[in-house]
């Protein structure tokens, strides 16, 4: 008999559609969906709940409504480990943040960005003005950089940039200070080292809530893997065994499932594969798994 659960994607990514994809072809899951009901709910019973963990790498939340807590010990080491950049899972130590060393280019920024004045990034949500970042941080006169526009500020000079992910990498690697609630975009700032402000808006995540996301944070090379979730969708119909879920068990589980050696080998197949699209768009679309399956079934 199959389990019948509910998924919730609160936000329909490329990563949050192949897990959704996935769990639902699983043979053990009788699986609906349902929309989310905002970030602040957290799911209850047989409720599975997919949520984006950055902004940056696939890294996903994957939240069952009938997990038991965790102890505080446990929690927390849980926590630290979300907040670190190992959840990334590139390269041997974590993702290699090479935001530093990429230039912004000119034309991604409506206004122009100061060199001599501290940068600091708001939230597309955030409500705050730069005499309270510098009360906060210290920094003097720090010049605002939104992800959008934002014809209600009232900064000296702001500048709005076009939210690509290797414009906000960059970004932040440049920036003194992130003001966001906890998210996604404030994670992000944490692993790389950048001081997070928090805004406190009406949608900011409560304190119990960001323990549970970060505590059970898949890593991108997993989220990406449809082993990875048919793994999970046998967990859920045999009962969670609390060693085998969470951000720990998946990080080492990504480890070992991707060891340093493929690394090279993986991106330099992937390199090829894009170069070939850019030189040979329908000869790529031609050789693709995906469009020679759906031919066959097609026909």
């Amino acid at each position: 008999m199959k389990l019948p659960i509910t998924v919730q994607v609160s936000q329909l990514n490329h990563a949050a559609f192949r897990a959704a994809s996935a769990l639902r072809s699983h043979p053990r899951l009788q699986v609906s969906f349902a929309p989310g009901r905002g970030a602040h709910v957290d799911p209850r019973g047989r409720v599975l709940r997919i949520e984006p963990g950055s902004r940056l790498e696939p890294v996903l939340t994957l939240l069952w409504g009938a997990h038991p807590p965790l102890e505080a010990d446990a929690l927390q080491r849980e926590v630290r480990l979300g907040l670190s950049a190992a959840i990334l899972g590139r390269g041997p130590l974590g993702y290699e943040w090479s935001g530093r060393a990429q230039p912004l280019p000119d034309r991604a920024c409506i206004g122009s960005p100061d060199p001599g004045r501290p940068w600091v990034l708001v939230a597309p949500h955030a409500r705050i003005d730069s005499a309270s970042i510098a009360a906060v941080t210290g920094l003097s006169d720090p010049q605002l950089h939104y992800l959008k526009p934002r014809p209600d500020s009232t900064a000296s000079a702001p500048v709005w940039w076009l939210p690509t992910r290797n414009v906000l990498l960059s970004l932040l690697g440049r920036v003194h200070a992130v003001v966001a609630s906890q998210g996604p975009l404030a994670w992000d700032a944490a692993r790389i080292g950048v001081p997070v402000i928090e805004p406190e808006p009406v949608r900011a995540l409560p304190a119990a809530g960001v323990e549970r996301r970060l505590s059970c944070m898949v890593p991108g090379r997993l989220a990406e893997d449809n082993t990875f979730w048919y793994a999970i969708g046998n967990q859920l119909a045999d009962g969670i065994r609390p060693e085998d879920w969470g951000t720990t068990a998946w990080t080492l589980q990504a480890r070992d499932s991707f060891p340093a050696s493929q690394w090279p080998l993986a991106a330099s197949a992937w390199q090829r594969k894009l170069l070939k699209l850019r030189r040979d768009p329908s000869g790529f679309w031609a050789d693709s798994k995906v469009v020679k399956r759906l031919t066959r079934s097609m026909g």
